[in-house]
């Protein structure tokens, strides 16, 4: 499957179709106004301050946005794994209609694995170097299902085939360090898979992978999706894997959801100054990179947090606890100003020309900011 950051995955040939829902229909997975925070010795840190969004059952979401900018933590909140000193403080997280945050421990053991897999970034860190990999798949199929140990073998044989594991029958008798970091990858997803979750989590799996590889995971979480009915929220700060994989997105920065819609609309129309801020710094569309750092995650700017970088900052946008998300033409919302209905979302939409009301003590400079917008 081509991957053009420029072009969604709706508009390239052959990708797959946008999965169809109906109107009425319940998503899977519905986050609202989650806030995880960190206590420090110098302060609080409101890693994710205020998230919500959905995911529906065989689509994939991905969530992006620079490095800190809360999509992991966002992630194991979900399931509760976050690590103390972290603590989820508020918000309601309803998978199938279940409020997670509200569950006892051990019935919320019962949907972890089960119902909600995870797939982490580095595969070294899930396997265990002392057991071969046929034998950690087969303990996680034994974990899920009640089977005996040579029907567990031969599903954990089964999944490595599934997930394009070449010759799994002979590498499941293979260690961890024998395998390659594509392969140990499809092992960590055939773990993931071993208790036929309906909804598959997976923070920058790619990462660590070259192109090629990480081209071959990518087609395989296509075809999961596409052959499983799998529901997957993909975390990743890759615009061009945004493109290749995802239905919908949700863009994050600085703990906050600061634009979320279909992957077509918000690659060819962007509403919010911050994606827009990211495209336009790809090769190809201009490579401009946004100026500036990211907040202090201590101690953010009071309104929008992205204002100290924004070329369209008015005084509103500088006070109070943000914008809310507006809904945009063409559907979809972006926590901006101009979208307000009073406003002219026009000017942001347009480009990143400033306006008169700019922040005069906002220094556009460009050279600590990597291709993805933010810091080298």
């Amino acid at each position: 499957m081509s991957r053009d950051p420029g072009r969604p995955a709706s508009e390239r040939d052959g990708s797959r179709p946008t999965p169809e829902r109906d109107g009425d229909a319940a998503p899977l997975l519905s986050v609202r106004d989650l806030r995880t925070q960190f206590p420090t010795v110098e302060g609080t840190v409101r890693a994710v301050d205020g998230v919500s969004f959905d995911v529906y059952p065989g689509e994939t979401v991905c969530l992006v946005g620079e490095s800190g900018s809360g999509k992991t933590v966002a992630c194991e909140s979900i399931a509760r794994l976050v690590d103390p000193p972290g603590e989820v403080v508020d918000g309601e997280v309803r998978f199938d209609d279940r409020d997670l945050l509200a569950c006892a421990e051990r019935d919320l053991r019962a949907v972890r694995g089960d119902r909600i897999a995870y797939v982490f970034q580095d595969p070294q860190r899930s396997l265990d170097p002392v057991y071969t990999v046929g034998e950690q798949v087969t303990e996680a199929v034994g974990y899920h299902r009640d089977v005996d140990g040579a029907a567990a073998r031969e599903r954990a044989v089964d999944l490595l085939d599934r997930v394009g594991l070449p010759n799994p029958a002979a590498r499941a008798d293979e260690y961890p360090h024998q395998l390659s970091g594509g392969m140990k990858q499809r092992v960590a997803i055939a773990t993931a898979l071993a208790g036929d979750p309906d909804l598959l989590i997976a923070d920058e799996p790619t990462t660590a992978l070259d192109v090629t590889i990480q081209a071959q995971i990518l087609d395989l979480f296509a075809d999961l999706g596409d052959e499983e009915g799998l529901a997957t929220l993909f975390v990743t700060h890759d615009l061009g894997v945004v493109a290749g994989i995802a239905d919908r997105v949700v863009v994050m920065y600085a703990g906050r959801v600061m634009e979320r819609g279909s992957v077509t609309r918000v690659f060819e129309r962007p509403a919010h100054p911050y994606i827009r801020g990211l495209l336009d710094s790809l090769p190809g569309r201009g490579g401009e990179r946004i100026g500036g750092e990211p907040p202090d995650p201590l101690d953010p700017p009071a309104g929008c947090r992205f204002h100290p970088r924004c070329p369209h900052a008015v005084g509103e946008c500088r006070s109070g606890d943000g914008p809310p998300l507006h809904g945009v033409d063409g559907g979809g919302e972006a926590a901006c100003v101009f979208h307000d209905g009073v406003r002219d979302s026009t000017v942001v939409e347009a480009g990143p020309e400033p306006r008169s009301e700019r922040d005069p003590t906002h220094d556009a400079d460009t050279s600590t900011c990597g291709a993805d917008g933010g810091p080298r």
